[in-house]
C-alpha cells in the first residue's frame, strides 16, 4: 500500500459545479489509500470543519487569489504531489509558484487534470500547461487538442458519470410531466457567467423559434 500526501486544487467539494463534483469524487477515492487535502476555490465561509468528510479544506476566495493561499501551503504542507483540476488558464500563476519553490530547494510535482473544451487552444495556454509535471485530460478530444501545444505524453482519464442519476427515463412521461408534449425543446445547460455567453444563446433562440411551438429550457443559476 502506497501512502502519500496529496493536495488537490480545484473548486471546493461543497460547490454543485462540475469541478466541485470531480473534486468530491476524486478525493473520496484517493483518501482510501492516501492523505488528501484540498485547496478549494469559492469555499463558503460558513462551512464547518466537521462537514468536510475527512478532508482538510484550505479555503481560497477565488481562482485569481489562489496564489496567496497556495504559496505558503506548498512551502510548508509537506505534500508529495499536487493535482490541479480545471481549465488551463486557472493555473496561470503556477509557473511563478514553481519558480519560487525551486529557489527554496522545494520540488512539488504538479499533475494537471485539465478540462479542454476548444480546439485550437490559445497559444498562451502553452506556458500555463508547461508548468505541470504531468498532463491528464478527461476526453480524447482534449488530449488531441492539448498535444498540439505540448509535445509530452498526455494521459486521458474520463471524469465518469453517476449512472444512478444520469440514466434514460420514459421520454413520453417526462415530456408530459414538464408540459412539453408538443414542443420542440432546446436545452442550454451552462453556468451563468460572461464567457458562457447565455445572452447570445437567448438571442439566437429568439430568431430560431419564431412561428414555431418551441421552448427554451435554460438550466443555470440566476444568482451567479
Amino acid at each position: 500500500r502506497c501512502h502519500v500526501k496529496l493536495l488537490i486544487v480545484s473548486d471546493t467539494p461543497y460547490l454543485q459545479t462540475g469541478l466541485g463534483r470531480v473534486t468530491r469524487e476524486l478525493a473520496s477515492r484517493l483518501q482510501a489509500r492516501h492523505h488528501v487535502e484540498i485547496a478549494g476555490w469559492f469555499h463558503p465561509k460558513a462551512a464547518s470543519p466537521a462537514q468536510t468528510n475527512g478532508f482538510t479544506i484550505h479555503p481560497m476566495a477565488t481562482r485569481e487569489l489562489g496564489f496567496e493561499t497556495l504559496e505558503p501551503l506548498c512551502r510548508t504542507g509537506g505534500f508529495d504531489a499536487a493535482i490541479g483540476i480545471g481549465d488551463p488558464w486557472y493555473f496561470g500563476y503556477l509557473g511563478q509558484l514553481q519558480w519560487m519553490q525551486k529557489a527554496r530547494g522545494i520540488h512539488l510535482p504538479w499533475i494537471g487534470y485539465l478540462t479542454i473544451d476548444g480546439d485550437p487552444l490559445p497559444q498562451r495556454f502553452a506556458s500555463f500547461v508547461s508548468a505541470f509535471d504531468r498532463l491528464v485530460t478527461c476526453t480524447e478530444y482534449g488530449r488531441q487538442a492539448l498535444s498540439k501545444i505540448d509535445a509530452r505524453p498526455i494521459s486521458m482519464i474520463p471524469y465518469g458519470v453517476d449512472c444512478e442519476t444520469f440514466k434514460p427515463l420514459d421520454r413520453v412521461a417526462i415530456r408530459k410531466q414538464m408540459g412539453w408534449e408538443h414542443a420542440f425543446v432546446v436545452l442550454v445547460d451552462a453556468q451563468n457567467i460572461p464567457r458562457k455567453n447565455l445572452w447570445a444563446a437567448i438571442q439566437a433562440f429568439d430568431q430560431f423559434q419564431a412561428g414555431k411551438p418551441t421552448l427554451l429550457y435554460l438550466f443555470t443559476n440566476i444568482d451567479d
